[in-house]
């Protein structure tokens, strides 16, 4: 089985048919370096080894955009790319689970009242 990812015609594609801005979106992404149901909001930031968001970044031709990463935390006993791609354990499902209306209101906050603010309410209930 193979997978493929084409974050960036995708993410691109949409700016370009609804003339969106960059500063108008938000791109969400797992990130192995920050432990399973932590969470950080960034105002831009380089791609930091992720394809995905290297792709992003080539479509759009910038790295000027909000993300939210999400941790997925890191297997160094399995490849980088199965455990990406791998199936969800039971225990992190749950994380996520719990995890899910947080991640809604981090969208929603820094969309409504601004990432600057948003992360400040957000650390403040986390």
């Amino acid at each position: 089985q193979k997978a493929f990812v084409f974050e960036g015609d995708i993410s691109s594609g949409f700016v370009n048919f609804y003339k969106l801005s960059v500063d108008d979106i938000m791109v969400i992404s797992d990130d192995l370096d920050l432990l399973t149901g932590n969470y950080k909001l960034k105002s831009k930031g380089s791609c930091g080894g992720h394809n995905g968001l290297r792709d992003i970044e080539r479509c759009l031709g910038t790295s000027e955009y909000k993300r939210l990463k999400v941790g997925i935390s890191k297997d160094k006993d399995i490849d980088t790319k199965d455990y990406v791609l791998g199936k969800i354990s039971k225990d992190d499902s749950k994380i996520y689970d719990d995890l899910f209306n947080t991640l809604v209101f981090a969208i929603s906050a820094a969309s409504f009242i601004g990432l600057f603010i948003s992360f400040n309410a957000i650390s403040f209930i986390k």
